[in-house]
């Protein structure tokens, strides 16, 4: 099965809107661009099976609909790339 990771700062965040059933949307640029598709199923770095259910590219950041709560530090990381919004949630 594929892997998919998160900064380990985010692993609390992520967790407990999972426990909690709700969805997780993570940012992915560079590399991870096209990886994810809906319906596939992804192992996270503490075992929990996700599944896809959105994917969504932006060719400009500005356009991404969680820009403004990405941190100055993100915001400065993903100037000029092109990202894509992804869409996880528990496997069923």
């Amino acid at each position: 099965m594929n892997a998919i990771s998160f900064p380990a700062d985010e692993h609390n965040a992520v967790r407990k809107r999972l426990d909690a059933g709700l969805s997780v949307v993570t940012t992915r640029v560079e590399n991870e661009i096209g990886k994810y598709r809906p319906g596939q199923m992804y192992r996270t770095q503490w075992g929990e099976i996700l599944e896809v259910t959105f994917v969504q590219p932006y060719l400009l950041l500005e356009d991404h609909p969680y820009h403004s709560e990405l941190t100055a530090e993100w915001l400065r990381q993903l100037e000029g790339k092109p990202v894509e919004m992804v869409v996880l949630r528990k496997a069923r």
